[in-house]
């Protein structure tokens, strides 16, 4: 690069002003206006090379040619009224304010705005209730909305308030997550965006200070108002006022957190202020958001005539009103739709299962999620570093160890409340990066930023206290070497221990071009970017510290908790991760993802620290997101119902058993619907002993064996070198799937169901059956019969949880393993139609597009990678090793052909306690 940093960075908001003008004039912006846009600013004296100008015009396209997949909704009655967007022209005081608000202090790319305001709002308000009908009887609206974590709800939530407050909405009630924290962070959001005020109580003098804020700004006419504020939620002295909601003209809001206290004094005080004598009820038109709609509002009894309290306090609130319209809004919706849409349809029971619409919002191309980060081949994989340092205790530690030595041994997953221990070397590595980071941060003119890195490893806030104590010495000693040891001149730093240290994670953990490692590693540079770091709690403690980005717009913190940085709370300009948590749920898990989101300009230094287990299951994730989502938009071509899809979600199990069981209405013993057909299923996990592993690859030679005795041979499929054996009669397949011993981690994979399944079906389409051994790329072969010859795969291996899996893939097999069996012309024309619909290859779709296919067996033979120095530190993991004494791993995968004719099948799991906090429980309660 030519140009200077500080030199490219005003070229760019040049450009991007300019490009920005032009859009507001309805011009669309294009990559050759960029390049002329670029062009013009390049005037002697400046000069670039094609680095620079490729830096400038990804950094301008980033802004303002976001891209948006298309919205999807389902809806109850598809034939229903466009009402909203039938309305005469009508004044949108409360749209227009925020609309500005978002263009002119949010910095929101106009296109993302235009396509809020101009299509997904229009549907969402098209889906809610008309609020100028007066309802003769009780009309109860209930909808769901699905987005990315960190993608933006809050302003579309916000938006979707705006538009029904000037479509003639008079009451809106905001449920926020279970925490103070994330309520007050949602009240300062509205007030900025929807009210136009705030109320701040000054402690010392205690007075009430009433001052305008965000869209305040623009009009100063109040015309909303908060029965909550940011220090004070729904409470007790309230209920004394002596007033109705119908005593006001203006839009009336309640910002509330999810706890049954709060919420029961809202219901009381609606009730005994405003419900009419006649019919007991409010006949005003309401509107419920209910944020984090799969926390807390799910009812986790198993009696549906018996709700939990808060599920069942939301519903009263929701009746009450003669013309209610509830939207939940969510990025994990699988507990949602696990909600029984069969309830009774009284409304005094009818439960918040979205049977009238589910919307899936927009993605725009500016979005960094799940996909670009933990694919392979993702966009920005690159910015994973494995935690490997951390030794998880085996068994016989566990048993033989004594209190004391749990209590100090180093960190691990299973620690106690009362643990100090020592902490990994990888945090100090991940601090240091952040700090260097920041570094960067300035040197590209963002001073003026907020910046943050977040640590996740305890759901116990003593432990996170403790942290925070180790992590302030990490920074004290940080800080005094920089700032007493460390010379002016780059050249005098060279020997010292702290400044090698930080050139080595510079050079291993980035790659930037923008900024010299001189710059990196200047004293004074490190020095300005450090100077006012904050190293905060954020918890439910009374110890904890908020992150105040209102009053401190530049902030930059350590941010260390748990449950509190989980769900819903924003970490503006988050760079750095670190997260090392057990948790074994998909929504979970997805919902600490905090490093999702939108990282203008600081992308390439974002660094997520977490173990390799745990990207692989947000890999997992990530792919059963993607899978809902086809689902959805099938479901809207086939115009089917919410309610049908709820029956699905629970039918197919094979994408959707990633939430807590209570949540899924499960007890013990439960039936688990799922889908056998047009689908595969496989075993990524492995059981810790060896000798299991011994038994199905015995398994397999016998298989052989007896298909040679009756006369059933291999070939080799398509002319190519997999062995194949074809029409293979069923019951060699339930002897073998009786045989086999496949961990219990492999829930999709349960042979006795399996087995089940097998057995009682009486199909044609199962009868005949497809097997082929899969080869690998290790270039090592094995021969387990004359006409059995297989090359294995070659797979690294990962302990977590009580078993073994497979790193290096998000799943077993690859995307062409199930093709083994289908004719030539099958293959075409089910690659053909991937083609024109523009899709990608998945395993799945072998079975999913056919029919006249018979079912599959594949069987995998893996060799283990060698065991690297980290992993050989793990005696258990060497033993497993040295008991297969070369013995290959043996894994499967088993494939059914779509056959829409049949329905689903169930799989019955008995399971004890132990299992069920192992694998589905919830942990992420806060202690």
């Amino acid at each position: 690069m030519i140009l200077p940093v500080e030199i490219r960075q005003l070229i760019a908001q040049s450009v991007e002003l300019a490009a920005k003008a032009m859009q507001k004039q309805g011009i669309q912006i294009t990559e050759g206006i960029i390049g002329n846009l670029i062009t013009s600013q390049l005037l002697p004296p400046l000069q670039a090379d094609d680095e620079d100008i490729n830096n400038i015009r990804k950094q301008v396209e980033s802004r303002t040619m976001v891209q948006h997949t298309p919205g999807i909704v389902i809806y109850d009655e598809y034939k229903r009224s466009d009402w909203y967007s039938l309305l005469e022209p009508h004044e949108e005081y409360f749209w227009e304010r925020y609309r500005r608000f978002l263009i002119e202090e949010e910095h929101l790319d106009i296109n993302s705005v235009n396509k809020l305001g101009e299509d997904t709002l229009i549907n969402l308000m098209n889906s809610l209730a008309n609020p100028q009908i007066e309802e003769n009887h009780k009309n109860l609206v209930r909808g769901l909305v699905i987005g990315d974590v960190q993608s933006g709800k809050t302003s579309t939530y916000a938006g979707l308030i705006c538009k029904a407050a000037d479509s003639g909405y008079k009451v809106v009630i905001l449920l926020t997550g279970v925490t103070e924290t994330l309520r007050q962070q949602t009240q300062e959001r509205m007030e900025e965006g929807i009210i136009g005020f705030t109320v701040r109580r000054n402690k010392s003098s205690r007075t009430d200070k009433i001052e305008e804020v965000g869209v305040g700004l623009y009009d100063r006419t109040k015309r909303a108002t908060a029965f909550t504020s940011y220090d004070n939620d729904f409470k007790a002295g309230v209920t004394n006022i002596i007033t109705s909601l119908q005593e006001y003209n203006s839009l009336v809001m309640f910002i509330v957190k999810k706890n049954t206290s709060v919420l029961n004094k809202l219901y009381n005080w609606l009730k005994a202020h405003n419900a009419s004598p006649e019919d007991g009820l409010i006949h005003l038109p309401m509107l419920l958001i209910d944020d984090e709609a799969d926390n807390a509002s799910i009812n986790t009894k198993k009696d549906k005539s018996d709700p939990t309290a808060t599920n069942k306090v939301i519903r009263a609130i929701c009746n009450i009103f003669n013309n209610t319209s509830y939207v939940g809004f969510t990025a994990t919706p699988f507990a949602n739709v696990f909600i029984d849409p069969n309830t009774p349809e009284q409304m005094t029971t009818a439960d918040l299962f979205p049977k009238d619409f589910i919307y899936v919002l927009p993605t725009p191309s500016s979005y960094i999620g799940a996909k670009k980060i933990y694919d392979k081949d993702g966009e920005y994989h690159s910015s994973l570093r494995f935690i490997s340092d951390i030794n998880e205790p085996d068994e016989d530690e566990l048993e033989q160890a004594d209190e004391t030595h749990m209590l100090t041994r180093p960190f691990y997953h299973g620690h106690k409340k009362e643990w100090e221990g020592e902490l990994p070397q990888s945090l100090t590595d991940a601090i240091y990066c952040y700090l260097l980071s920041n570094v960067v941060r300035d040197l590209r003119g963002d001073s003026d930023k907020p910046r943050t890195m977040m640590i996740n490893m305890s759901r116990y806030v003593r432990v996170q206290n403790y942290i925070k104590r180790y992590v302030e010495a990490i920074f004290k000693a940080f800080h005094h070497d920089v700032k007493y040891e460390f010379k002016d001149e780059y050249e005098d730093n060279l020997n010292h221990p702290l400044f090698i240290k930080l050139k080595s994670l510079w050079t291993a953990n980035y790659d930037i071009q923008d900024v010299s490692l001189e710059e990196i590693l200047d004293k004074n540079n490190i020095l300005k970017a450090i100077d006012k770091m904050q190293i905060v709690v954020v918890n439910s403690g009374r110890s904890s510290t908020k992150l105040d980005y209102k009053k401190n717009k530049s902030i930059r913190a350590i941010a260390i908790g748990g449950l509190a940085l989980s769900r819903g709370l924003t970490l503006k300009g988050l760079m750095t991760s670190y997260f090392y948590r057990n948790t074994a749920t998909f929504d979970v898990l997805m919902q600490m993802g905090r490093w999702f989101g939108y990282r203008d300009q600081y992308a390439d230094i974002c660094r997520i620290w977490t173990s390799e287990n745990s990207a692989n299951w947000y890999k997992i994730i990530s792919d059963a997101t993607e899978e809902l989502k086809d689902d959805l938009s099938k479901m809207f071509e086939d115009r089917l119902t919410p309610s049908e899809f709820g029956i699905k979600v629970r039918d197919e199990s094979d994408d959707l058993q990633i939430t807590a069981m209570n949540k899924m209405r499960s007890a013990f013993n439960h039936d688990i619907y799922f889908t056998l057909w047009g689908s595969i299923f496989e075993t990524p996990y492995l059981s810790l002993n060896a000798k299991n592993n011994k038994v199905n690859y015995n398994a397999v030679l016998n298989l052989i064996q007896e298909l040679h005795v009756d006369d059933i041979h291999f070939t080799k499929f398509n002319g190519g070198n997999i062995s194949y054996a074809a029409n293979v009669p069923k019951h060699f397949i339930l002897d073998f799937i009786r045989s086999i011993k496949v961990n219990l981690k492999n829930i999709k994979f349960d042979t006795s169901q399996i087995e089940t399944i097998i057995n009682t079906d009486s199909s044609p389409v199962m009868s005949l059956w497809d097997i082929g051994f899969v080869n690998g790329d290790s270039n090592i072969s094995i021969d387990l019969s004359e006409d059995v010859s297989v090359e294995l795969l070659h797979r690294r291996l990962v302990k977590g949880n009580g078993c073994l899996s497979f790193a290096g893939r998000g799943s077993l097999g690859g995307t062409s393993d199930g093709k083994v069996g289908l004719s030539q012309t099958q293959i075409d024309r089910i690659l053909k139609e991937l083609k024109q619909e523009n899709k990608g290859l998945r395993n799945k779709v072998w079975f999913e597009r056919c029919q006249d296919r018979n079912p599959l067996l594949l069987i995998y033979l893996v060799r283990p990678k060698d065991l690297d120095d980290e992993q050989l530190k793990d005696e258990q993991l060497v033993k497993y090793v040295n008991e297969l004494n070369g013995t290959p791993i043996v894994a499967f995968a088993i494939g059914f052909p779509q056959n829409t004719g049949l329905g689903a099948s169930a799989t019955h799991y008995k399971v004890n306690s132990t299992y069920i906090q192992q694998n589905y429980t919830d942990a992420d309660d806060e202690e």
